[in-house]
Formats: C-alpha cells, sequence, structure tokens
C-alpha cells in the first residue's frame, strides 16, 4: 500500500491508547495457548532487516487481549530485527513463532505464513505498522461462522481513515490494503495464494481474484484496524507485470471494468503520444 507515514498530529490519539493497552498487557493479560483450541486469528509479519521498527509491531501485537497465533516470517535478515523477533518468540512461546530462512521475497513470506497458519482468519501486519488497541477482540466477535468470507475495515493513512466499503467498481482504481483485512482461510484454496510474478502489487492481484469470485463473501466493519507507516515496496517500485496485467486481472470483476482498463490503458498511450510530440516541438 503505497503512501507517506502518518504524522506526530494524526498519531497522536494512536499512540496514547496504544502505551495503554501494552501497560495492561504486560500485567494482567495471558494469551490461551494455541494446543487448546484453534485460534480465531493469525497474524502474519513478513520481515527482512527491518531495524528498531518491528519493536512497535510487537509490541501492538502484544497490547490485544484476543486469542490470536502470531507467526514472523524472516527472510534471514542481517539487522537486529531477527533478535527482536527471537526474544518476542521467547517471552510468549504459547502463540508466537518465529521461522528465519531465504525467501523470494516479501508475498513469498507471506505464502510461507499461510502455509503455516492454523487460524480461521490469517491478517498480514507489515514491520512498521501498528495494530489499533484492542481491535482484534472487536473483529473476532464480527468473524462470520464460515471461513471463506474477506473481512475488512480501515486503516490510518496520510492523516485520515482509509478507505471505507469497498465494492468490485470501487476496487478497480483503489487497493483494499492488507492492513485492514482479514482473510478467510478457505479463500487462498479457492483463489490461490500470491502470484510471486508481481513484485508489489500481487495483494492488489489476489484482491481482484476475491471480488470476482461469487463464492466469497465479503464483510465490511467500520473500525480502525492498523496504522500504516508508509514506505513499503509499492512506494518505491512500480510492478511492471501488473501494469501489463491489469486490464486482464479487471475481467475477473466483469465486463465493465475490463472496459474500464482498456479504455484507461489507451488514453494513457495517447496522453504519452502528446506529451512527446509536445517535447519534440519545445525542443526544435
Amino acid at each position: 500500500m503505497a503512501g507517506a507515514r502518518p504524522s506526530n498530529e494524526a498519531l497522536k490519539s494512536y499512540v496514547a491508547p496504544l502505551a495503554s493497552a501494552k501497560r495492561f498487557s504486560e500485567r494482567s493479560a495471558t494469551p490461551i495457548p494455541s494446543s487448546m483450541c484453534q485460534p480465531a486469528i493469525t497474524i502474519i509479519t513478513p520481515n527482512y532487516n527491518s531495524g528498531q521498527k518491528l519493536s512497535a509491531t510487537l509490541d501492538s501485537v502484544r497490547a490485544q487481549q484476543a486469542k490470536v497465533e502470531y507467526l514472523v516470517i524472516d527472510g534471514q535478515s542481517t539487522d537486529e530485527s531477527l533478535a527482536i523477533a527471537r526474544s518476542f518468540e521467547r517471552k510468549n512461546p504459547d502463540w508466537t513463532r518465529v521461522v528465519s530462512q531465504k525467501d523470494l521475497g516479501v508475498y513469498d513470506a507471506m505464502n510461507r505464513g499461510i502455509t503455516l497458519a492454523k487460524g480461521r482468519y490469517l491478517y498480514f501486519l507489515g514491520a512498521g505498522d501498528l495494530l489499533y488497541p484492542g481491535v482484534l477482540s472487536h473483529i473476532v466477535d464480527s468473524l462470520p461462522a464460515d471461513d471463506r468470507t474477506l473481512v475488512y475495515g480501515n486503516m490510518l493513512w496520510k492523516d485520515r481513515r482509509y478507505d471505507g466499503r469497498f465494492s468490485a467498481w470501487k476496487l478497480r482504481g483503489d487497493n483494499l490494503p492488507h492492513q485492514a483485512a482479514f482473510y478467510g482461510r478457505d479463500i487462498f484454496q479457492i483463489v490461490g495464494t500470491y502470484e510471486l510474478k508481481y513484485k508489489t502489487l500481487a495483494d492488489w492481484a489476489l484482491n481482484l481474484a476475491i471480488f470476482g469470485d461469487r463464492r466469497i463473501r465479503r464483510k465490511y466493519v467500520d473500525v480502525l484496524v492498523a496504522a500504516y507507516e508508509g514506505g513499503g515496496l509499492s512506494d518505491r517500485i512500480a510492478d511492471d507485470a501488473f501494469i501489463s496485467d491489469r486490464a486482464m486481472l479487471l475481467r475477473r470483476l466483469g465486463w465493465r471494468s475490463a472496459l474500464y482498463a482498456r479504455v484507461h490503458a489507451r488514453l494513457a498511450v495517447a496522453k504519452r503520444r502528446v506529451h512527446t510530440a509536445w517535447n519534440l516541438i519545445l525542443n526544435k
């Protein structure tokens, strides 16, 4: 998900309750061992050389009062982040697992987490992103009985809540961020996992497949799930494969979205041609 780190002003109302929830959890929270029953949610954090910012993410997970399983999927980090994750695992062995091995990037790590997860619903939290205090208890209470529903809320991004209820038409132009989404585990049996050919927008490709499949239900919960750090891969690297395949991917949503993609692509080509011609005229 592209975007800048939320300002200090936007996070002011977030950080105080996070600190309070963290103090409460350190005094009294006793996570239920995962061996007792299936966790409602598995949180998956892909990590590679995330440094100290991983600590804040771990604190936001620890502050939750809901029963969860937590997986940190590390790509053999060479900085202090792996030691930070291992320390957290030692302190919370009943519900935390750290796996460190070489991978093919963030989506390969997320796919590995899908394979290892035991929870009914899977949630992907980036290193540096912060769960909002108490949100998982609210989400657990909102989960349907089946495991093939996409449950989603909002995230804090650029000083605002992003981005409300999504329709298939809305998804053609804006992505539903994984920081706000909880995927029923059966969804991955229906549409598959993240496609590694898409280096920074595989989550968008997955969401398009989900919204285009009538077997998968969707449920919006009007709650702030997480604060997005910003500065991720999609902020810095263009996904040429996704851009090339965009019209094909939008066909998953129906003919109207496919037509929109073709028209949008032709307009983009025309705009580039006009821009090139104008520069040639100016440079004569």
